[in-house]
């Protein structure tokens, strides 16, 4: 089968430092070179380039703009590579508009969904214009079922709906304690390590975890936070450098993908206090796969990805509980340890082979 992908333009796919729905579509391309497919991703660039990379091909596409026009741009350019090379299946990652675009070419669509507000949306001329698009999918994924209960909310079904899990590469992603030892040296850290990996903002609860650092942090433990400030692309640091400096908070900035298993393995509880719109909570599934218990809001999407063998659930905005959960864990190795396997365990679940599988039973519906 043929199959192309496209996201947003925000990044390009093989950036070093990604996003989750680069990293999806990369992840799911492989899975599904791997599984004798001809794919492709179209990714927003710079200039005009072909890159093979893990059996399928990036074609990079040249935009000059800068967004929403850019978004635009990208879909118009879309349909030139499409009418070039035919696909039997189109995907689509987080680009609600993409079959308004694509429907006269009569290829089967689908969108994939970590979020289930767009652009404009919240007005009736975006509301209006969002729904005509939506509808013209064959399937719309979303990738988890709180995403999908979100998104029937606030859109009904213009499309049928079928939940498609993220996945984790269990390869990249494994214990590994030598590279976390290694890794703590490097950075001078002994004892209890709590991490934090993603972006530091409000809605991510960055505030609410750093309340519990600057208020009553757990004794002998180091919170060690990694991750862009603010949106990807697009840093607003304001106070925070400050503000973590100043309560004894080791920043480390934003990841390359080749060392961000190291930095799972530095650690011995993973947080992820997010206080609203966590669909999914790809970074918790991450660190899972590298042996971590984790500390996770209860809320949206991390209820799936964190099981509760794994995992301990708070209620979000609550440092209290916050401060209880990880205080009971930095105090008790062998219970971090019994977590840890089953963390592991539960990663497994959820390899890039399955979703692909599962993914390929939606296109051999929809062709």
């Amino acid at each position: 089968m043929k199959i192309t992908h496209q996201g947003p333009t925000t990044l390009p796919v093989l950036h070093d430092r990604g996003g989750a729905i680069q990293r999806r579509m990369v992840e799911l391309a492989a899975a599904q070179a791997a599984a004798g497919h001809e794919v492709r991703i179209l990714s927003a660039e710079s200039a005009d380039s072909v890159t093979e990379h893990r059996g399928f091909v990036v074609q990079g596409v040249r935009v000059r703009t800068r967004r929403p026009v850019r978004d635009y741009e990208m879909l118009l350019a879309t349909r030139k590579h499409l009418r070039a090379n035919r696909p039997d299946v189109l995907h689509f990652h987080g680009v609600p508009d993409g079959a308004r675009f694509t429907t006269f070419l009569q290829i089967p669509t689908l969108l994939h969904l970590d979020y289930f507000r767009f652009r404009g949306a919240n007005t009736r001329l975006g509301h209006r214009y969002y729904e005509g698009s939506l509808g013209r999918f064959n399937r719309v994924l979303p990738d988890s079922e709180s995403c999908a209960a979100e998104f029937r909310q606030f859109w009904g079904t213009p499309a049928p709906i079928e939940v498609i899990h993220e996945g984790v590469n269990v390869d990249q992603f494994r214990p590994d304690p030598e590279s976390g030892e290694r890794l703590r040296a490097e950075l001078g850290l002994d004892g209890v390590i709590m991490l934090y990996v993603g972006r530091l903002c409000d809605q991510k609860g960055t505030d609410v975890l750093l309340d519990v650092w600057q208020r009553c942090p757990p004794s002998g433990a180091t919170l060690m936070l990694a991750g862009p400030i603010g949106q990807f692309g697009r840093d607003q640091p304001g106070k925070l450098p400050e503000r973590m400096k100043s309560i004894g908070v080791l920043y480390i900035g934003a990841i390359e993908e080749r060392r961000l298993a190291d930095v799972y393995n530095a650690c011995d509880v993973f947080v992820m206090p997010t206080v609203r719109d966590e669909m999914f909570g790809m970074a918790a599934l991450e660190a899972q796969a590298c042996g971590k218990p984790v500390v996770a809001s209860r809320l949206g999407g991390l209820v799936e990805s964190v099981s509760n063998r794994s995992g301990l659930f708070v209620p979000p905005s609550d440092p209290c509980a916050l401060q209880r959960a990880l205080t009971e864990l930095a105090g008790d190795p062998e219970r971090r340890a019994e977590m840890g396997a089953a963390a592991r365990q539960h990663a497994l679940g959820f390899t890039w082979d399955r979703m692909a599988a599962k993914v390929q039973s939606v296109y051999e519906a929809i062709t």
